[in-house]
């Protein structure tokens, strides 16, 4: 007997279990993508802001299963949601900024030369005890200043030992995970922790001179958003740290680990103030969590002011902490 099959029954065609669980992800894409626009209503809210590059990802990989399932609606709907989650992601891989290229950073005149400094900032994680870690990332990099965050008694004795490489050391041991110390080869000014907006963490301000001028140096960790409270106060750590040093006429630099990625409504306050995030041009650099970084998203930060010149940036490799090491070199006018 012959059996006459049509095309069209010949392909296999997904399941509907399958079917169902692609249409879930892609509504969880969609919702997600809006609601997250919606970051300062609230502090829940606030959470799904931090992820538009997995909704971008997402959205790609839907709208490319939806056009094979020829399912139109919902293809022109991950479009739009693509393209939405793109205007977030894309500026980040682009400045208006000047910047100096790589091949020409050591073929300027030593009459043109101007101070260059090389940063690490580290949230060490206060339960890690990767010592070796730490110290191969400050040989193989060889940072004028080491910014460290979340020192306990436990690193505030490594760091000590680093006196001969570090001479000049600021160390705030706490219990809390929210001690903190900066290590400097460069003999500082002045050097001193002060607090941001009557909170109860330290923050360190450091004045280093270069040329016949100084630059600010300022290493803060506000509050994580794990609840109504720290959000409010990470918000109000935030603010008043850059309206601090916002009409400061000197070149700063503001490091630290800010509980807070470039997309959430509360980061404005960056964008409306005379510093930059050390990333734009460049682009993500996700910083934690450090073994999952798929998932990575960007929250240790690094701020400068116009009169700061952005070198490079890049992310270190793992150190035992949740976060990765940032690492940059910059230039003062």
């Amino acid at each position: 007997m012959y059996i006459k099959h049509n095309k069209d029954t010949l392909k296999q065609k997904p399941s509907l279990p399958l079917i169902n669980l692609i249409s879930l992800c892609t509504l969880l894409t969609l919702v997600f993508s809006i609601i997250s626009l919606f970051s300062h209503v609230h502090h829940l809210i606030e959470l799904t802001s931090h992820f538009k590059l997995h909704y971008l990802i997402a959205s790609l990989i839907f709208t490319l299963t939806s056009l094979y399932l020829r399912q139109w609606i919902k293809s022109i709907l991950l479009c739009l949601c693509f393209i939405l989650n793109a205007y977030f992601i894309v500026p980040l891989y682009f400045s208006n900024h000047q910047t100096i290229p790589k091949d020409q950073i050591f073929s300027i005149s030593p009459q043109q030369q101007k101070t260059k400094i090389k940063l690490i900032h580290l949230n060490i994680l206060s339960s890690n005890r990767n010592q070796e870690a730490i110290t191969r990332l400050i040989t193989q990099e060889n940072p004028d200043i080491f910014l460290v965050q979340e020192v306990d008694n436990f690193w505030h004795n490594y760091l000590k030992k680093l006196k001969n490489q570090y001479p000049y050391q600021l160390i705030l041991p706490r219990t809390d995970n929210f001690g903190i110390a900066l290590l400097s080869k460069i003999e500082p000014i002045e050097i001193k922790d002060f607090i941001i907006n009557l909170s109860d963490t330290p923050s360190i301000f450091a004045r280093f001179p270069y040329e016949d001028k100084y630059f600010n140096l300022i290493s803060a960790h506000p509050l994580p958003p794990i609840n109504v409270q720290y959000f409010q106060r990470r918000n109000l750590q935030l603010n008043a740290l850059i309206n601090k040093f916002n009409t400061d006429q000197n070149p700063t630099i503001i490091t630290g680990d800010f509980n807070i990625t470039p997309w959430s409504s509360y980061y404005q306050v960056i964008e409306s103030s005379k510093f930059r995030n050390a990333r734009d041009g460049i682009g993500i650099l996700a910083t934690w969590p450090a073994n999952f970084l798929f998932f990575g998203i960007p929250i240790d930060h690094i701020f400068v002011s116009p009169e700061v010149k952005v070198l490079s940036l890049k992310t270190g490799k793992s150190v035992g902490s949740d976060h990765l090491p940032l690492i940059t070199e910059v230039e003062l006018e």
